[in-house]
């Protein structure tokens, strides 16, 4: 079920005097002004007399010009559906589809397909509202939550709103959550709850919600409610307002304080109780139909404790811990397994893993280091959430292959662009783990020269010396840092003003 709340190398080359001076990285460089449009390549040493250092040098260009050959190797990228503003999800519907919710500040919506075979469509789509009166001040805006639950063919997510006056220090805020059929775009409000404010302006309550396909549990502001796949009348109501819940079948978890408890919606008693960590700064969980709980627990930093997954059942309440480390609070419990997000054997991003009592652990996806929290998990099947380097994003789909493929951006930023006289200083930062050489072009007016840096190995940023020829000194220019994409990272280019 799925529920939601969140340098030291010096190169000589001939007619350039460019060095190198890094915090891991080797710099080369094109000694051409070319014009915009030249395909990039890495300088190579003149053949001179067979010096040691001649040696040297050709032995670092054989290398760079290796790495290069590696770099232009097309990655691996999945096949993503784009997305912009991802805010929960991805979840599995009956069809196989998958859906999710986006949004910005205009606009929402929950939108579904399937990654690599089909575009996506938008199921349900709605505009936020803002209104404000300068001269009175009173305003109004719509909010949405980053919250969303789907399975079957129904989704819910919370709305919310904040208005008030202020002049007069008077605020409201309230949060309704609503659950949609997504085959005829209807929906039902389930649960409204509006909190009013004096002299601070207050956030919309924080609903917390689940749904199995075949009934609804929400937690806004009061107890938590049961609502069947068509009515917006509650079928049962239990006497608990937890911060996190879920619900499989007749059983609905809750999680509130230092305890986690699974009860029998049907009948209202409480099946049992586990305790979850005082140091758990996040903490994810996921019952089954059977009444079985997988909790995930991550410490805060300054615990020093471990992350842990562990499987309770009514037999057991206290629970087995299971031999995995999570990365992030998001499980789902199916089939006696729980699924999990750990780091990947290479330590280079996370992957989507199974493993239960009973069962062996089974990696099944590679989602990298910047997938959504969340994922969605079907018969083996894996749906995550990227986000992009530009902040746009895209859902993927796995299916039993945790082999490392692009979906993590290398982070590029260029700290410095400064020319001094001839020289030009590029100090550029990226994520551990970038080794392909990056793209350096150089532009001043409407000529161009290209250089590149080749990232070492641990490194997480690279300063870099270059020298310009005389008619690059006196114009403005603009410095553009480009990585071409690996089986790993995603490509990106980022782009500074040059000072001096």
């Amino acid at each position: 079920m799925n529920s939601r709340v969140r340098l030291p190398l010096i190169a000589a080359f001939a007619g350039i005097g460019l060095t190198a001076a890094s915090a891991g990285a080797e710099a080369h460089a094109v000694p051409i002004a070319a014009p915009a449009g030249t395909p990039w390549a890495a300088a190579t040493a003149p053949a001179q007399d067979a010096s040691a250092h001649d040696v040297s040098a050709r032995a670092a260009s054989a290398r760079a010009a290796a790495t290069i050959a590696r770099a232009a190797t097309p990655p691996v990228v999945p096949a993503l559906l784009p997305t912009r503003y991802l805010r929960g999800g991805p979840h599995f519907l009956a069809d196989g589809r998958v859906a999710w919710l986006e949004a910005d500040g205009q606009d929402w919506g929950i939108r579904a397909g399937i990654p690599g075979s089909q575009a996506a469509n938008t199921l349900i789509s709605g505009r936020l509202h803002h209104d404000s009166d300068d001269e009175s001040g009173e305003f109004s805006d719509d909010v949405i939550a980053s919250d969303f639950a789907a399975a079957g063919t129904m989704g819910v997510v919370s709305l919310g709103d904040v208005e008030g006056s202020i002049k007069a220090q008077v605020y409201s805020a309230g949060s309704e959550v609503r659950a949609y059929d997504l085959a005829s775009g209807r929906f039902r409000a389930l649960d409204v709850c509006t909190r009013r404010t004096e002299g601070f302006e207050p956030s919309p309550p924080l609903a917390a919600f689940a749904t199995d396909g075949e009934h609804v549990a929400v937690s806004l502001c009061t107890d938590t409610k049961i609502y069947d796949a068509t009515g917006a009348t509650p079928i049962a109501t239990l006497p608990t307002n937890p911060y996190r819940l879920d619900i499989a079948g007749p059983y609905v978890a809750t999680a509130d304080g230092g305890a986690a408890t699974v009860r029998n919606w049907t009948t209202g008693q409480t099946v049992y109780t586990t305790k979850i960590p005082v140091s758990a700064d996040h903490v994810g969980f996921s019952v089954q139909s059977d009444g079985a709980l997988a909790v995930v627990t991550v410490p805060s930093p300054a615990s020093g404790g471990q992350a842990e997954l562990s499987w309770h059942t009514p037999a057991d309440p206290d629970g087995t811990v299971l031999p995995v480390k999570p990365a992030t609070a998001s499980v789902e419990a199916r089939g006696g397994k729980a699924i999990v997000s750990v780091a990947s054997l290479s330590g280079l991003g996370n992957v989507v893993t199974e493993i239960g009592p009973a069962a062996p652990e089974l990696r099944l996806a590679f989602v990298g280091f910047d997938a959504a929290p969340d994922f969605g998990y079907l018969d083996g099947r894996v749906a995550f959430g990227r986000s992009g380097c530009d902040g746009a994003g895209g859902v993927g789909l796995a299916t039993g292959d945790a082999s490392p493929v692009a979906t993590t951006c290398p982070d590029l930023v260029v700290r410095r662009a400064k020319r001094t006289g001839r020289r030009l200083g590029v100090s550029v930062t990226y994520r551990p783990g970038v080794t392909e050489p990056l793209r350096v072009t150089y532009r001043a007016g409407k000529r161009t020269l290209r250089f590149s840096i080749t990232p070492r190995p641990g490194t997480s940023g690279a300063d870099a010396k270059f020298r310009l020829p005389a008619w690059a000194v006196d114009k403005r220019a603009t410095l553009t840092v480009a990585h071409r994409g690996s089986p790993l990272f995603i490509s990106q280019t980022v782009q500074r003003r040059v000072h001096g």
